[in-house]
């Protein structure tokens, strides 16, 4: 982990959906998804954000994506503050996403190296010829190989997906990559697999990862602190050590207690899957 000034801050972020409206249209019942979080991160470091369904943790990500605008506080990327729907093109190359689901997130009717670049087509970066030498670079990267690059999704497995979307995420050079459930529909050979690889990402390129999850034992493989969510609020933050070992909260105590191993050393067979 690299310490430094903060890459990114979260500063008391509140987040309120209408629940109910009247006969007029008007809001008459709110839901807080997300109460006063304040977290920060810095370059080459991964903070997993884990808590049960319900607890706010993927709200929160969609706030720093910029897919939901906070009701009160504020998101900063580098010190300036991030407004949703508006970002800069810098800000949307440095911050990217990776999805649950690696099957709904790539488009069926482009090639796999269309998918991979397509950041590079939608900012201008490079044209047809770079863009597939790119794309064929950045599949080697996630254990792929050039003959994935005129294939669609749906020849591909789980395993597979998600490792272009990853190499999508990482086209652009970002400082910091969401990952938003990455392994949670995937079996747990491929899911040790796709934590290997996002391991050794993070490690070689020094990028920011913001996790979440609501696997421990992911967020203890992958992170460097842990942030427990619940009912919309941070109850609790340390070192992944720390919160494995000796949890202070009942409800972090229970999460723990309910982690089942994740065996990263699972073998890899040719094209990244068993």
């Amino acid at each position: 982990m690299t310490s430094g000034a903060n890459l990114l801050e979260i500063e008391d972020v509140s987040v309120r959906f209408v629940r109910k409206r009247d006969v007029l249209g008007r809001p008459r019942a709110f839901v807080d998804a997300v109460e006063n979080v304040s977290l920060s991160l810095v370059r080459g470091e991964c903070l997993g954000i884990v808590g049960e369904s319900g607890s706010g943790k993927s709200t929160l990500a969609a706030t720093v994506a910029g897919l939901v605008a906070p009701t009160n506080g504020r998101v900063r990327y580098r010190g300036r503050q991030l407004r949703s729907g508006r970002r800069s093109p810098e800000e949307a190359r440095k911050i990217q996403i990776v999805f649950q689901d690696p099957a709904g997130s790539l488009d069926p009717r482009m090639h796999i190296w269309e998918s991979v670049s397509e950041g590079l087509l939608i900012c201008r970066l490079a044209k047809r010829a770079a863009r597939r030498e790119r794309a064929a670079q950045l599949l080697e990267t996630v254990g792929l190989g050039a003959e994935f690059l005129d294939r669609f999704p749906h020849a591909l497995s789980g395993g597979q997906r998600q490792r272009v979307a990853i190499a999508r995420a990482l086209a652009l050079e970002p400082e910091l990559i969401l990952l938003d459930e990455p392994t949670s529909a995937l079996d747990m050979t491929v899911q040790a697999q796709v934590l290997n690889l996002l391991l050794d990402v993070q490690t070689r390129s020094g990028i920011a990862l913001l996790l979440i999850t609501h696997d421990m034992a992911v967020a203890n493989f992958l992170c460097h602190r842990i942030a427990v969510m619940r009912g919309g609020r941070i109850i609790e933050l340390g070192p992944a050590s720390q919160i494995m070992s000796a949890p202070r909260s009942e409800y972090a105590r229970a999460l723990v207690a309910a982690t089942p191993r994740v065996n990263t050393d699972a073998e890899t067979t040719e094209n990244g899957d068993p």
